[in-house]
């Protein structure tokens, strides 16, 4: 009888991990969409090239959340044209509210990471412009994949990350992404 409730409380709590563990990626997934839609409607920041202060941190009962600014994150895709950076023929459609190729902007250095920094990863030089087909490539891919698209990305915004003080190594990046 023990043994039958010891593999009874087993499973049952492995089923709740996982459930937690699926509310917290939908939780994500609904502040990156909310982001997505704030980075349309911001006026264009105008950020010097210079290293930045570490943006507010906002906490929780479950969590801290690193302040990201939609100003910036809009100033990032104005500056690649509104282009998917991993391959500019990747065409989606017209926003109706840029009137621009529909593009999302994604930390190449991912800000739940920022507490390993001393400067702030919100930097345009770490935001980069991808169709959402790429964006969702970056983040579910298999490693195989995603280390190709970071290695690429990596290489593309070694310079502006370094213009911004942010010194990382590539594979330091990939461990970000569990690659």
């Amino acid at each position: 009888m023990i043994m039958l409730y010891s593999q009874l409380k087993t499973i049952i709590a492995g089923r709740m991990v996982e459930k937690m563990l699926d509310f917290y990626l939908q939780k994500e997934e609904i502040e990156d969409l909310q982001f997505q839609n704030d980075i349309l409607v911001a006026p264009t920041a105008h950020t010097p090239r210079k290293p930045q202060h570490i943006p507010y941190i906002s906490s929780s009962i479950e969590r801290q959340i690193w302040r990201r600014n939609a100003s910036i994150a809009r100033e990032a895709l104005q500056e690649a044209h509104y282009l998917c950076e991993i391959n500019n023929k990747h065409l989606t459609f017209k926003s109706n509210i840029t009137n621009e190729n529909f593009v999302e902007a994604h930390h190449l250095i991912p800000i739940k990471f920022q507490n390993y920094f001393s400067w702030s990863l919100d930097v345009p030089g770490n935001i980069v412009s991808l169709c959402p087909n790429c964006h969702r490539k970056i983040h579910h891919a298999n490693k195989k994949e995603r280390k190709i698209i970071l290695k690429f990305l990596y290489k593309k915004y070694k310079n502006a990350l370094s213009d911004y003080d942010i010194l990382v190594p590539l594979d330091n990046i990939y461990k970000f992404y569990e690659c």
